[in-house]
């Protein structure tokens, strides 16, 4: 899934925004979007950076750095 780059395909779906705090993540609206977003926001290689109880923001690591 990574390889394709379906991650694109992330902000088009409901309740998904980018982040206006930080640069390449992902505000989730978890009233819109229920069920298994974290599950799939992980296969495409983001990582759960904070969660708050209406809203999953999302980053994923840059290549190249651990």
């Amino acid at each position: 899934m990574r390889r394709l780059h379906l991650d694109v395909a992330l902000r088009h779906l409901p309740g998904v925004t980018d982040d206006d705090e930080t640069e390449g993540a992902l505000r989730v609206d978890r009233r819109v979007a229920r069920w298994f977003v974290v599950e799939l926001f992980h296969l495409l290689g983001y990582r759960r950076r904070l969660q708050r109880e209406d809203v999953f923001v999302f980053t994923r690591r840059v290549a190249g750095r651990r």
